[in-house]
């Protein structure tokens, strides 16, 4: 195993703190990738405790630009490769609000979440939403079977490259999937990621980072087969894949041969990939501190996992008066490690701002253009640049 990029250290992504406690010592911890030189399989060689990062998380999908319209798209496309006609279930595992088994409810699927944040769970099934708070495990997958059957559909999104023992929880998904079940699942995809220079998708949360032919080589020895898949666009780059049983006389989509030549034409898998990666970053870390140099009233849009990351890594924390966001969960409280207030996207004043939300710039823009017009926006990544 190769170290391959090395970021700062980091707190917990999204432990923004109360008023209350914004005087608490929060712990950064390390933040590196790794490469198994053999397999080609890229991930976080410090891992953190789930319990760690759930217990305490604010993320809503419905707070993500564009999310549910990309969802009620996704459960569409999904559903024209499900053969059976009436009384269709579908699990989404890591359900969070309920935004993505909403697309199946309007489809006349009976829906049920699992989801590990209580306080996401209880949202959901105020909603109407039946959501079991609770990780993947055994326990719950039977009680799911014993109250409807076993599902048609199972979704993991943004969850797979989160779980720790990836080979355990898939275990329990393929035995919990019904004879011609599909299991589909969305995750970052770092070849599209890293393509537009987007390290801050790296966090503690994310222990894996997927390349396509990683995850063909790992299924397959689980006697799951991937037939088809597809880049789409959330989270500045993701990859849909639809699984099922390898017994399935299920044909395989020729979307799969056609990414994994792309992967090995990238040369994703090699240390030197990763090399130029860093350098083209650190142009523009360079680039944004040259800039922010003796400049004051700058202000950050956005309040994120992804954000702590990038004001850690370029180091411009303490360069920042406050933050802004859209998310009202976010506001009055106080980012990891730097202690950034957070406040509503109305408190801005004249000022710089830094948009540390970049792959969102363009609802953001257009958004608050009435706001931002009169501010000189600063864009970090991909390529620093001054709008």
């Amino acid at each position: 195993n190769s170290k391959v990029l090395s970021l700062k250290k980091t707190p917990l992504e999204d432990n923004f703190l109360s008023q209350k406690n914004k005087n608490i010592k929060q712990p950064s911890f390390p933040l590196q990738l790794n490469l198994c030189n053999n397999c080609g399989y890229v991930y976080l060689p410090q891992v953190l405790s789930p319990k760690k990062s759930y217990s305490y998380y604010l993320y809503n999908s419905e707070v993500t630009l564009g999310l549910k319209k990309h969802y009620q798209i996704y459960a569409k496309e999904v559903n024209n490769l499900v053969k059976k006609k009436n009384k269709k279930l579908c699990v989404d595992i890591g359900s969070n609000d309920g935004t993505l088994l909403s697309g199946f409810k309007l489809l006349k699927y009976n829906v049920v979440g699992i989801e590990p944040a209580k306080l996401i769970a209880k949202k959901a099934n105020k909603r109407g939403i039946k959501t079991f708070n609770s990780f993947l495990n055994k326990a719950v997958t039977k009680k799911i079977v014993k109250l409807f059957s076993k599902p048609d559909v199972i979704c993991a999104n943004y969850v797979f490259a989160n779980i720790d023992n990836i080979r355990e929880s898939t275990k329990i998904i393929k035995s919990f999937l019904s004879d011609n079940g599909l299991l589909v699942i969305e995750t970052g995809y770092h070849p599209e990621q890293f393509k537009k220079n987007m390290f801050d998708y790296i966090y503690h949360e994310h222990f894996s980072y997927f390349s396509l032919g990683v995850l063909k080589k790992f299924f397959k020895k689980l006697k799951l087969k991937i037939i088809k898949a597809k880049i789409t666009k959330p989270k500045g780059g993701s990859i849909r894949l639809i699984i099922t049983h390898e017994e399935n006389n299920k044909k395989i989509n020729n979307s799969v041969g056609r990414i994994i030549k792309n992967e090995k034409k990238l040369m994703i898998n090699k240390k030197n990939y990763y090399k130029t990666l860093e350098n083209r970053i650190f142009r523009q870390k360079k680039n944004l501190l040259k800039y922010l140099n003796n400049k004051d009233n700058v202000i950050g849009f956005g309040a994120s996992h992804s954000t702590t990351v990038l004001l850690h890594h370029f180091e411009i924390g303490k360069k920042i008066d406050y933050l802004i966001d859209d998310n009202k969960i976010k506001h009055n409280l106080y980012s990891p490690g730097f202690k950034l207030n957070v406040k509503p996207v109305k408190n801005i004043k004249g000022k710089i701002i830094i948009l540390l939300a970049w792959q969102h710039q363009k609802k953001i823009l257009e958004r608050h253009k009435n706001l931002l017009n009169q501010n000189r926006i600063i864009i970090p990544l991909p390529k620093f640049k001054i709008k």
